[in-house]
């Protein structure tokens, strides 16, 4: 029963990755002015491949969850690493540059 319960929740959190991987991917150009406002990427060239590479590895870690691969471990280290990372992007991004939409659901959800 256990093992079914975090099953399920490995399958919402995959999801979770690649729902949000999509509603980026449906517009790369708003989401990069997204991330511009975080001011971490100085160089606006650098902006448009960021984006890319947020929802390659959003889109790559969903489905890793979703299948249930054998390397369960790594995929919840880069899970729980890309949440501590991206919260503490957003609390930045709130704090000192007043953002009040995080980016994470591209334009879609503010």
């Amino acid at each position: 029963m256990r093992a079914q319960i975090g099953r399920v929740l490995e399958i919402v959190l995959g999801v979770f990755f690649l729902v949000t991987a999509g509603m980026k991917a449906m517009n790369v150009d708003a989401f990069a002015v997204q991330m511009s406002l975080y001011g971490v990427l100085k160089d606006p060239s650098l902006l448009r491949i960021g984006a890319h590479a947020v929802i390659v590895l959003e889109t790559s870690l969903g489905a890793l969850l979703v299948a249930g691969n054998r390397g369960r471990i790594v995929s919840y280290g880069i899970a729980a690493g890309l949440t501590v990372i991206f919260s503490f992007l957003i609390a930045y991004g709130w704090a000192f540059k007043g953002l009040k939409d995080c980016g994470c659901f591209g334009e879609y959800v503010k």
